[in-house]
């Protein structure tokens, strides 16, 4: 039908000469197009792609759609949004660098791609078409953070770019074309009229919808800050000061905050390690440019964060986002910020010679020395002050950099240490970050590990690059393994296993590399461990083989690949591998039992329905994963974690049970709505009368129907369509009697199999 449509379409164009409402007549690609070792015929209407009000213009292979996405030539899209292209054809690997130091990273015919260490998803891999390397355009833009929308009556993708802003962006406060901190819009209007994107109905009501601001991974914030816990702090109140100024209030010293324009009318700001603690989340204000502020708890992991939200009245023009003295509170003003700016140069120059420095004031802790020495191994830089120096250190990637922040300090520093001898400093340079706080960027090379401890009126960092042969990727937090190549491994021989009991992934180096490996085990050191994609890689040799053993915290797949001196093991999401993927909890486990009656317990039943199903899909098309199938506990927020970040759908068995004299019995699906659910797609209220109409046929239990239950939190939790079967009371004689027969487990695993098929051939649940 769509060929035949397709010919209609060209003929009827070709005798009427339509004409587009531009006035240009309409033009259809009419070429052969060879990718994945096929040629098909296209013929489609042209599409427009528009970065930044600019239309790519002059391409050597057209802008094509395959499976409803826009496929573009790489290069003509990178460099029209200011990014350098390299290609690596051993590895079909397409690397894109951003002046603004993002980095994209994508491989042919693999929908998982990276950006800055965070993993993303393309419904389309890029292709090789046409000998064009060709990429998915919305997914390549939207990675990036920005804005992408279509227009389906002139065949238009829009690309429109926002900037971030915030305390991790190195010369925030500080930038060659602004004179004080965070005066500068950060962000672009939306241009793109009336077609606004998918979501933006979400976006204008739920603080939560808003798009992500972070930008920034694990691996590039200090999470112990500074040798202490993260600062938690509550976000106590939104003040209006008048003056078209808003101050956000909290109970301790802010970590970090970032904020950015989103489309155009909104400005959204950011509280990391922030808890929702305010007397109302929607404050309205009605008074230009701010029409309300809204609050919400945008994210409890891998770390928390409030998202403030101000809707304005029209177009976001000059604000400030500037962070209070003691660090405790972030004030937004809108219109140009009155000032009065210390003497400088337009243009201060980083780690100059001393002639830039701004005026001291005599209540900020001079920052008056930087020394750098060289012991063996290890190398030091001590910064001191005429005081104790309060200080937080993070580093940023592309290129590597530590990065110290001093608050309450003035920089006094006439020139930077000598570092021509060190084998980890590239270099160093200092900045006065904000009026009252000074910032010091080492950019080291990579791989090196560094400590800080604190002194009489100093603070001192000691850089080293430990000699081992194995080491954790410095880019992937958590999602990487690295390890230098050797004599006589191959790449394309290395294997892998999943054990199901355990959630590990057995990697196979198919040869005995205990001589250069040895019997290591490398663990991922973060407060986030616990939501490390790899929490650990164990490398064991026996019987003349070398393995790996890698223990995730989420479902994972893994992609092996060799690059340079390294062979790489990269976490991927399954859904890109498979065709379907499924998440089985077992409720309960562990010190958790669950109802126990007459000495049965719950967990057991669940546990061992569970491994049935798992044992039904082994060798199909859809790839089951388990929360457990051993006997241990499981963290409710990790099983909805875990299904969130894999999965394509969630299903938890459960056994209900009852106290007293009651004659209650039979089986229940429980189920939450989450927004966005529908348009034809399989929804979680779905997913539960399926698994509800089977289980009462197959099994034949009493049918106590599908329930909305709000309150569970791996429900609630999920984003993923989810359900949690209660299979039957276990004090019920009835019920209890098909839970405790082999025979019965079996019945309620076959049910459930036969749910999960039909869901899965009858819906779209992608």
């Amino acid at each position: 039908m769509k060929s035949l449509k397709v010919v209609l379409i060209t003929v009827l164009m070709t005798l009427m000469c339509t004409v587009c409402a531009f006035g240009e007549s309409i033009r259809v690609i009419n070429i052969d197009l060879t990718y994945d070792g096929k040629t098909v015929p296209y013929r489609e209407q042209e599409v427009h792609v528009i970065v930044d009000g600019k239309e790519l213009q002059n391409l050597d292979m057209p802008a094509v759609i395959i499976d409803n996405r826009t496929l573009v030539p790489l290069r003509a899209i990178f460099e029209a949004m200011g990014a350098k292209v390299s290609w690596d054809a051993e590895t079909q690997k397409i690397t894109g660098e951003f002046d603004d130091g993002t980095t994209v990273i994508m491989f042919i015919n693999n929908k998982a791609g990276v950006v800055n260490g965070n993993a993303f998803n393309m419904d389309v891999a890029p292709k090789i078409i046409n000998d064009r390397t060709m990429v998915p355009v919305r997914a390549v833009a939207e990675a990036v953070g920005a804005d992408v929308t279509w227009n389906d009556a002139t065949r238009t993708v829009n690309i429109n770019s926002y900037v971030i802003g915030g305390d991790d962006s190195e010369n925030s406060g500080n930038n060659e074309n602004s004179s004080s901190a965070g005066n500068e819009t950060s962000g672009t209007e939306d241009n793109s009229g009336n077609n606004s994107s998918a979501g933006s109905s979400d976006i204008q009501q739920d603080p939560q919808k808003v798009t992500d601001l972070s930008h920034v991974d694990t691996a590039e914030i200090d999470m112990s800050a500074g040798g202490t816990a993260v600062n938690e702090v509550n976000v106590t109140s939104v003040e209006i000061n008048g003056n078209d100024s808003y101050t956000i209030k909290t109970s301790g010293k802010i970590w970090q905050y970032r904020y950015a324009t989103v489309l155009g009318t909104k400005v959204a700001v950011d509280i990391y390690g922030g808890s929702l603690a305010v007397a109302s989340t929607n404050i309205p204000v009605n008074d230009a440019p701010v029409e309300k502020v809204r609050v919400a708890q945008y994210a409890v992991e891998p770390y928390k964060i409030v998202r403030v939200v101000f809707d304005l009245t029209e177009t976001a023009g000059d604000y400030s986002v500037t962070k209070s003295a003691d660090g405790t509170s972030i004030t937004v003003h809108f219109g140009k910020e009155q000032v009065v700016e210390p003497e400088q140069p337009d243009n201060p120059v980083i780690g100059g010679d001393g002639d830039e420095n701004p005026v001291i004031d005599d209540g900020l802790n001079s920052i008056n020395d930087i020394e750098y020495d060289k012991s063996g191994d290890t190398e030091t830089i001590t910064i001191r002050g005429d005081e104790n120096i309060s200080y937080n250190i993070f580093t940023l990637s592309n290129p590597y950099r530590i990065v110290v922040d001093m608050d309450n300090s003035v920089k006094d520093v006439g020139s930077m240490p000598d570092t021509g001898s060190s084998k980890y400093i590239k270099n160093i340079r200092m900045s006065q970050f904000t009026e009252t706080s000074t910032r010091v960027v080492i950019e080291v090379a990579d791989g090196v590990e560094y400590s800080s401890s604190v002194g009489n009126k100093y603070v001192k960092l000691s850089i080293t690059k430990p000699e081992v042969k194995i080491t954790q990727s410095l880019i992937n937090d958590g999602k990487t393994i690295r390890f230098t190549k050797t004599n006589g491994l191959n790449v394309s021989n290395i294997t892998k296993t999943y054990d199901p009991y355990s959630g590990n992934t057995v990697i196979n180096l198919n040869g005995d590399f205990g001589s250069v490996y040895e019997n290591k085990t490398l663990t991922y050191s973060s407060s986030n461990e616990e939501m490390a994609y790899i929490s650990s890689a164990k490398f064991n040799t026996s019987n003349g083989k070398t393995t790996i053993t890698a223990t995730p915290s989420l479902i994972a797949e893994y992609n092996i690949y060799e690059n340079g001196d390294y062979i790489y093991i990269d976490m991927v999401d399954p859904k890109t591998v498979y065709d379907a993927v499924v998440l089985i909890d077992a409720g309960h486990g562990g010190s958790q039992p669950g109802a126990i009656v007459n000495g049965v317990y719950e967990k057991d039943i669940n546990l061992d329905i569970a491994k049935r199903v798992y044992d039904l899909f082994d060798g199909s098309n859809v790839k089951v994963y388990v929360t457990r199938l051993t006997d241990k506990n499981v963290d409710n927020y990790k099983r909805a974690y875990m299904a969130n970040y894999g999965a394509d759908m969630f299903i938890s068995i459960h056994c209900n049970s009852i106290s007293g004299d009651v004659d209650i019995y039979g089986t229940e699906t429980l189920y939450a709505p989450h927004s966005g659910e529908g348009n034809g797609g399989l929804t979680s209220y779905t997913l539960a009368s399926t698994i509800q109409k089977y289980v009462s046929s197959v099994v034949g239990t009493h049918n106590r129907g599908v329930k909305e239950r709000s309150d569970l939190i791996v429900l609630k939790r999920t984003t993923v369509p989810a359900a949690l079967l209660e299979t039957g009371f276990m004090t019920d004689e009835g019920d209890m009697s098909i839970l405790t027969s082999a025979s019965g487990r079996q019945k309620y695993a076959n049910a459930i199999y036969q749910a999960i098929n039909e869901v899965i051939n009858k819906y779209d649940y992608r």
